[in-house]
């Protein structure tokens, strides 16, 4: 009970801090009174989170910090791509210290609900959380991006036959298209005006997104532009071939509905059975993790569990 309440008073002193930091005034005794705790900080120990140098001039005080605890743990690498993919537009630093942040939390109040186990399990849930959340949503935003693709193809070949150029036909669609695919393609031009070549930002686009429709269109694009032809015949065959795929795609997801929606009843079913049995009786299923023979039967259970989930997953999983 004990370290539950400092870990939770630690984790509020640090908030109050930063919210302190960032909103007083630059002349008021608060901020006055930090500046010498933090010169007193760096005289001990040689650093302060506030020093690590930005390129936008002063960072807030949970930018910093994070930044200095992704260099410290070396975890930056993790999360880049990941909010990338999943069109997150916080920066990698300012997540990773909330992250951090809302993980020491979640463990505290574990720690003084239930325990040093629920601490654990908490901790273990608040760091896996990101890691769960953001290739759903990366999932969810390549699906969107190839609703737009067939539509988007078919206005840039209307463009380039109005007599457009091509950077000038992706400007044009990136006005008249809407989000995520219009955000996609305003990286593209940044990424150009920067110096920049169309296929280097077409590619990067390709390895953000992770679509495959998309690659097949940047594909023919790069070929289009090195050897020569109609571009805007090219796209108008990709669209439709989009369309058909994107059509075949809906007939098999609603084909293999059931058998997803009775894999997703599998899975879950023994989880809520076994929190139902510790409600009524916590006294017999604690002898699975307090005797030998019941973690031997966890161990075994857990090992049944991920085999069956791959096997159920790839029956119930189509490739188009």
């Amino acid at each position: 009970m004990a370290g539950g309440v400092i870990l939770i008073g630690a984790s509020l002193a640090i908030l109050v801090y930063l919210a302190a930091d960032r909103l007083c005034p630059p002349s008021s005794h608060t901020v006055a009174v930090m500046q010498a705790l933090r010169s007193e900080w760096k005289r001990y120990y040689g650093w302060t989170y506030l020093e690590r140098p930005t390129a936008a001039g002063r960072a807030s005080p949970a930018i910093r910090l994070g930044a200095y605890l992704a260099d410290w743990l070396r975890i930056r690498a993790l999360f880049i791509s990941k909010l990338e993919r999943a069109g997150v537009t916080i920066s990698p630093d300012r997540f990773i210290f909330w992250h951090l942040t809302g993980t020491i939390i979640a463990g505290a109040a574990g720690y003084l609900l239930g325990g040093a186990v629920l601490a654990v399990v908490a901790v273990a849930i608040g760091a896996a959380t990101p890691f769960a959340v953001l290739p759903v949503m990366a999932q969810r935003r390549c699906a969107r991006i190839e609703e737009q693709l067939s539509d988007t193809l078919q206005l840039i070949g209307s463009l380039l036959r109005a007599g457009h150029g091509f950077p000038q036909a992706l400007a044009a669609v990136t006005k008249e298209t809407e989000p995520p695919i219009s955000l996609a393609l305003r990286k593209v031009l940044a990424q150009v005006n920067l110096g920049g070549t169309i296929e280097e930002g077409l590619d990067k686009m390709v390895d953000e997104v992770g679509s495959i429709a998309l690659g097949w269109a940047v594909t023919a694009i790069k070929i289009q532009r090195e050897v020569g032809g109609n571009l805007s015949e090219i796209l108008d065959i990709l669209s439709l071939s989009i369309r058909e795929r994107g059509e075949l795609n809906r007939q098999v997801k609603a084909l293999t509905a059931e058998g997803r929606l009775s894999a997703y009843i599998l899975l879950v079913m023994p989880f809520v059975l076994a929190v139902m049995l510790y409600m009524t009786n916590p006294t017999y299923m604690a002898l699975l993790w307090e005797t030998t023979i019941g973690l031997v039967l966890l161990g075994v259970a857990v090992v049944l569990m991920t085999v069956g989930s791959v096997w159920l997953w790839r029956l119930v999983k189509v490739e188009v």
